[in-house]
């Protein structure tokens, strides 16, 4: 298989960063770089939401997902405003919602007019080094429809209950309302979900050994996911292992949004572990990043 060919743009020339190079004004710039932090800001409390609440914001998704940005959204925007968001149109056509009451309900970016059916996810991005800058960089250069990540650490406790308010399992959450309406609203799309590794951890030689494990979220490997590691093993630069072909461990078997997705009868989910070493070369090196975009993209000719 071919891996596209990816416009090199470095790390620092992406549309959240200083993009003087493109004629953004200084006030533009700052705006994008606080607009990054938002994204990438965490807080200290989680509240469970009711089923009704859940409902409202899996609407409120889909409106937004099968929207252009000829759309009207002011009755999206008001409804999602009163649900604890903060609002913010970071240019035409591309949406900010974060969790402005500290709810615990996530942060998201919402390409409205994209063709390419992909939803990247971070969900444990204060956990998983990296994986929140890698996850946000990686929607601006591929051009995907929606960006997901944590507003809050995966092991904080969530109030009024027992548990730890993780987005990959975890039911019941915001992240997970927006995963259906994902799911319902693009019958075709991918979920390309991103975490960390450290290989010391790795109970086997394999897994201490991979750069990259890629699996379905269950126990046997799906189209969409072995198509997405063949390309990533065509780039020649990483140990690429598949689970359960390759490797038995990190597998994402019990991952909520990825059972969310069987349910609708999508198995267009991708659980990409990236390891420690790996996650610091994408941050540093634009050919290990442009490569990896290159694959990602590469996902809309089986879309």
């Amino acid at each position: 298989m071919a891996i596209k060919k990816a416009v090199f743009h470095s790390l620092m020339a992406m549309p959240l960063c200083l993009c003087m190079a493109s004629g953004v004004s200084a006030e533009e710039t700052d705006r994008l770089v606080e607009a990054r932090e938002a994204l990438q800001s965490k807080v200290d409390s989680f509240d469970l939401l009711t089923n009704e609440q859940l409902l409202t914001l899996e609407k409120q998704f889909a409106d937004l997902i099968h929207a252009d940005s000829k759309t009207d959204l002011t009755k999206v925007r008001q409804t999602l405003e009163q649900a604890g968001f903060e609002w913010q149109w970071l240019e035409e056509g591309l949406v900010m919602l974060t969790d402005r009451h500290s709810k615990g309900l996530g942060h998201y970016l919402f390409r409205l007019d994209s063709d390419l059916a992909l939803m990247l996810q971070a969900p444990h991005q204060f956990y998983d080094r990296h994986t929140g800058q890698l996850a946000i960089d990686l929607f601006l250069e591929s051009k995907a429809k929606v960006l997901a990540l944590n507003s809050a650490h995966r092991r904080l406790k969530i109030n009024d209950r027992t548990g730890n308010a993780d987005m990959a399992h975890l039911e019941g959450t915001a992240f997970g309302s927006l995963t259906r309406a994902f799911g319902l609203s693009r019958a075709g799309g991918v979920v390309v979900q991103l975490h960390g590794f450290a290989a010391g951890k790795r109970t086997s030689e394999a897994g201490r050994d991979a750069d990259i494990i890629v699996s379905s979220g269950q126990r046997w490997l799906q189209p969409v996911a072995e198509r997405f590691s063949a390309c990533l093993s065509e780039v020649g630069r990483w140990n690429v292992l598949r689970f359960p072909v390759d490797v038995g461990e990190l597998g994402g078997t019990t991952n909520t949004q990825g059972v969310a997705l069987r349910h609708l009868g999508n198995n267009r989910f991708v659980h990409l572990e990236l390891s420690r070493d790996l996650r610091e070369k994408l941050i540093g090196n634009p050919v290990d990043f442009n490569a990896l975009n290159a694959c990602l993209i590469d996902l809309n000719g089986g879309l």
